[in-house]
């Protein structure tokens, strides 16, 4: 079996936390396509006096290029920026390993680690949903109270994100308890407003202020078997 983006499956992301490694992913065919963006200033990809630091869309070019490939994720660990994943590339599922990676993970926004023998490797842009929810405007709902509300939103959730935003668990128990109103990025929102309007629910979206950025930063998405991390920056080291 050869090496695919994420061997063959990609669906979204939820946010996530270091300490949360193990989590349940649901994966089906997604319509995001991988992309080519800037390297992270001061990586040249030159070999000098310490490890060899590459693009990381060189390393997965080089990854997927091999053939009956297999990726395997054989540890994570933490480091001051983020998060760093060591993999193992073998020849096929059951063969023997040919030549290990490391990939540091630097400003981690979320993650999701359930799976570390998926696969393949892909990267994402910022346009997956899994990275947009990071730099949408945010927005404010809130609707008229109905039997049949939390279904529509639930419905519309899926539909716009299917699992890669994870509906958020405070606010799902506060609308079950009678409270119409929750936040979130736009494009979501928007979404469950439209699905909210036609059931008659009177939904009211308020936008919020855009947040004033020197450098607006546009995080991408590493999506490995059913596991990814959402970053700002993604930097490759082959290993000996």
């Amino acid at each position: 079996m050869g090496l695919g983006p994420t061997n063959g499956h990609e669906k979204h992301v939820g946010g996530g936390g270091v300490g949360d490694l193990v989590a349940r992913l649901l994966f089906a065919g997604s319509r995001w396509q991988a992309t080519r963006s800037p390297a992270p200033r001061g990586f040249s990809g030159e070999r000098g006096r310490g490890p060899r630091i590459v693009r990381i869309e060189e390393a997965i070019k080089s990854i997927l290029l091999v053939p009956d490939g297999w990726l395997r994720l054989e540890r994570v660990g933490r480091i001051p920026a983020g998060l760093e994943l060591s993999f193992g590339l073998y020849n096929g599922k059951r063969g023997e390993k040919m030549a290990p990676w490391r990939i540091k993970c630097l400003g981690v926004r979320a993650f999701r680690i359930s799976d570390f023998d998926g696969g393949g490797i892909g990267l994402y842009s910022s346009a997956h949903p899994a990275a947009r929810q990071f730099v949408a405007r945010q927005a404010v709902l809130r609707w008229a109270e109905g039997p049949e509300t939390t279904g529509a939103l639930w419905r519309a959730h899926i539909d716009e994100v299917d699992d890669w935003i994870e509906m958020d668990p405070g606010q799902v128990l506060a609308i079950a308890k009678g409270k119409p109103v929750c936040r979130g990025p736009d494009f979501l929102m928007r979404a469950y407003a439209r699905a909210l309007r036609r059931i008659g629910a009177s939904p009211q979206l308020t936008l919020q202020k855009k947040r004033t950025l020197r450098k607006r930063v546009r995080p991408r998405v590493l999506h490995f078997g059913n596991s990814f991390v959402v970053a700002n920056s993604f930097v490759a080291e082959p290993q000996p």
